[in-house]
């Protein structure tokens, strides 16, 4: 029986880097930070603006909204003109 042939390994591709740029980690940190954080702090946002607690939690509401929704149209904008160019 013939050694197994072992797989080259991959090759660098240019433009392409091995991992994704600090910039854009620490940006998807705080965007997933700011949506999860805010339910905790509801409470506190409310008495700090003097409101009432359902006021606050529309406000959250529409941010969430307002985040997600478009979601789906910029993944279609991203399929159809490349998400770099």
């Amino acid at each position: 029986m013939a050694p197994a042939k072992q797989a080259a390994p991959p090759t660098r591709q240019p433009g392409r880097p091995d991992r994704m740029p600090f910039v854009l980690v620490t940006a998807r940190f705080w965007s997933a930070l700011d949506r999860f954080a805010m339910t905790t702090v509801l409470v506190a946002v409310a008495a700090g603006f003097h409101t009432r607690l359902s006021a606050a939690v529309a406000v959250a509401s529409a941010c969430f909204l307002a985040y997600g929704c478009p979601q789906p149209a910029w993944g279609m904008l991203s399929d159809r003109f490349g998400r770099v160019r």
